[in-house]
């Protein structure tokens, strides 16, 4: 599975969107990967062992926003690499790429607190985690970043036809 939210091209006049290539729920999944979705309960669970018995002065607290915000870097260098080897250029490729980085972060944060990661502990809120989630899935889920066909062919999202 790409890693990539493709954008909807529209044409130059048209009304409406001259390609729709994925669905709410395709985009939904490419927010947070897999590979962090997996890795982060099971690093979570380390931190949970950890605390049992600490090495030193390393704070628990301090190994878990590190965990956190090593997992958001990771998100950041992978959506990069995906952008390079679709070769997408330009401006639109810094749009698009910011634009999917700030949504994922903000998923991340609403994924971290609705299964109630350790890092929310002291402000988790049960009835507000549920909210937040349902709310982020309405809205992400309607939301498709869209481009028009000369963006497209400037991005090189496009093959320029022969």
């Amino acid at each position: 599975m790409d890693s990539i939210v493709l954008p909807n091209i529209r044409a130059t006049g048209a009304g409406q969107a001259a390609t729709a290539p994925e669905s709410a729920q395709d985009r939904l999944l490419k927010y947070i990967p897999l590979s962090i979705a997996g890795a982060y309960p099971l690093l979570e669970n380390g931190v949970a062992e950890y605390i049992q018995s600490p090495v030193g002065n390393l704070s628990p607290r301090w190994i878990e926003w590190f965990v956190f915000v090593a997992l958001l870097l990771y998100y950041a260098i992978i959506l990069n690499r995906a952008f390079n080897k679709k070769d997408i250029r330009g401006k639109t490729r810094v749009r698009l790429q910011t634009l999917q980085t700030a949504i994922s972060v903000i998923a991340f944060f609403i994924w971290t607190y609705s299964i109630k990661s350790a890092i929310w502990s002291d402000i988790y809120n049960a009835g507000l985690a549920i909210i937040i989630a349902v709310l982020f899935v309405l809205f992400a889920g309607l939301y498709a970043p869209t481009v028009s066909l000369e963006e497209a062919r400037e991005a090189n999202l496009i093959k320029p036809a022969s």
